[in-house]
C-alpha cells in the first residue's frame, strides 16, 4: 500500500483536491485540499483522545482489514484554486444531502456558504434584492439568522416556526422589538409581528419544534407571532431586502436593529410643537400627519387594540390631559401608534372636527408616551 509520493511527484502535483472513500460502501466521507503528502496524513494522525468523526471512520476501516481509498480529483492548482475547488465539492455534497461527510467546516472560505450551492431562483432573489440602508429602518427589528435551517421554497409558516424559537435572548430586549425578521445570508426571508414571549422550559400550546431537548433549555425564549400581510407598508419596506452590510460583523444568530427612535424623532420634530402650540395651517394635520403615519407603518383599528387592553373608552374623547395621560400610562408602542392613526381618522373623516386646542391634548399625551417607550 502506497504511503506517500516521491519528491518528483509531489512537485508535479502542486496543490490538489482529494476525497477519502470508505471501500466498504464506496462512500465519500471526507473532502480536502493540500499539497505534498497531505492526502496520506489522515491515517498517520490517528489519536485516542478527542477523536473526530473522520478519525473514527478511518479507524473502523483499518480495523475491518481494509484501507482508505484515496482519490485526487484535481491537481496542478494554486493554493487559492484548491480552496475554491474544495469548497465547490463540499457544497455539492451538502446540497445533494450526501450522508456521511465528516468535514467539520464547509471549506476554508468565510463566505463559502453564501456563495455555495443554491437554486437559480434563490440566486436571482438573493442578488436581485434591494439593499436596505440602516437609516431607512424605522422599526425595532429582531433579526434571527436561519442559516442551515432555511431552504428555498419554504412556506411562510415553515419559516416562521423556525424563526420564533428557541433563542438565547434578554427578554426585556426581545419585548422592545416591533417585528421578527428571519434572515438568510443577509436577506430578510420572513417578517412577523411579535405577540408574546415564553421561556423555552415551559411548554404551551404554542410551543415550536417540540422536543424534550428544547424543554430542557434554560435562558432561552420563543414567541408567538403572525406573518406581516404582503399588502402592508411594513412588508413592502423590509421583506426580501438585503441587510447584509448592517449585520455582517455580527456572529450571534440573534441581533437587533433599533430603528424606532428614527420614527419617534421624526414625529417629535415635525408635529409635537404643533400639538402643543397649534399648527400654522390645517393641512399639516389634516393631510400630512395621516400620510406620514401610513408611511411609517402604523395601522388604523378604530381603537380596537387599545380597548382590548381594558382601557377606559372615555379617555379617547375627553380633553382632560391628566385623564388621558393616566390612560396612556402602560400602553405599548404599537397601541400608541394605532391610537394616533385612529384618532386622526376619527377627527378628519368621521367626526369632521378641526384639530383645535382641546383635541390636540390627546395627541400630545400619546406622543409623550411614545417618547417614553423609545
Amino acid at each position: 500500500m502506497l504511503k506517500g509520493f516521491t519528491n518528483i511527484v509531489q512537485t508535479r502535483l502542486g496543490y490538489y483536491v482529494y476525497v477519502l472513500i470508505d471501500p466498504r460502501n464506496e462512500q465519500v466521507f471526507y473532502i480536502g485540499k493540500g499539497d505534498k503528502d497531505r492526502i496520506f496524513q489522515h491515517e498517520k494522525a490517528l489519536v485516542e483522545d478527542k477523536e473526530t468523526d473522520k478519525q473514527q471512520r478511518i479507524r473502523e476501516i483499518i480495523e475491518s482489514g481494509a484501507s482508505v481509498k484515496k482519490i485526487i480529483i484535481l491537481h496542478g492548482l494554486t493554493e487559492q484554486e484548491a480552496f475554491s475547488a474544495e469548497s465547490a465539492l463540499i457544497n455539492l455534497c451538502q446540497y445533494t444531502q450526501m450522508d456521511g461527510l465528516t468535514n467539520i467546516v464547509a471549506g476554508h472560505h468565510a463566505d463559502n456558504v453564501v456563495r455555495g450551492a443554491h437554486t437559480v431562483e434563490y440566486l436571482q432573489q438573493k442578488y436581485g434584492c434591494e439593499k436596505l440602508p440602516e437609516k431607512d429602518i424605522i422599526h425595532n427589528l429582531m433579526t434571527v439568522k436561519l442559516n442551515v435551517f432555511y431552504q428555498y421554497g419554504m412556506t411562510d409558516e415553515e419559516v416562521m416556526n423556525i424563526a420564533r424559537g428557541h433563542w438565547k435572548v434578554k427578554k426585556s430586549n426581545a419585548e422592545k422589538a416591533d417585528y421578527l425578521a428571519a434572515v438568510y445570508h443577509g436577506q430578510i426571508v420572513g417578517l412577523y409581528e411579535i405577540d408574546k414571549w415564553y421561556p423555552s422550559d415551559k411548554e404551551t400550546e404554542f410551543y415550536p419544534n417540540k422536543s424534550k431537548e428544547n424543554l430542557a433549555l434554560k435562558n432561552r425564549w420563543y414567541c408567538t407571532c403572525k406573518p406581516v400581510p404582503e399588502y402592508s407598508v411594513v412588508y413592502q419596506k423590509y421583506m426580501n431586502k438585503d441587510i447584509y452590510d448592517i449585520k455582517k460583523n455580527s456572529v450571534n444568530p440573534v441581533g437587533y436593529i433599533w430603528g424606532r427612535k428614527r420614527t419617534v424623532n421624526f414625529l417629535k420634530e415635525k408635529y409635537y410643537d404643533g400639538f402643543c402650540n397649534g399648527f400654522p395651517n390645517h393641512a399639516i394635520f389634516d393631510y400630512e400627519f395621516g400620510e406620514d403615519l401610513r408611511r411609517l407603518g402604523f395601522q388604523m383599528d378604530s381603537f380596537e387594540r387599545y380597548l382590548s387592553l381594558g382601557k377606559p373608552e372615555d379617555a379617547l374623547y375627553c380633553h382632560d390631559y391628566e385623564q388621558i395621560e393616566n390612560a396612556m400610562e402602560d400602553i405599548d408602542y404599537k397601541t400608541a401608534g394605532t391610537l394616533l392613526f385612529s384618532k386622526w381618522r376619527y377627527l378628519t373623516h368621521w367626526a369632521q372636527y378641526t384639530c383645535d386646542e382641546k383635541e390636540r391634548t390627546f395627541f400630545k399625551a400619546v406622543l409623550e408616551r411614545m417618547f417614553e417607550l423609545t
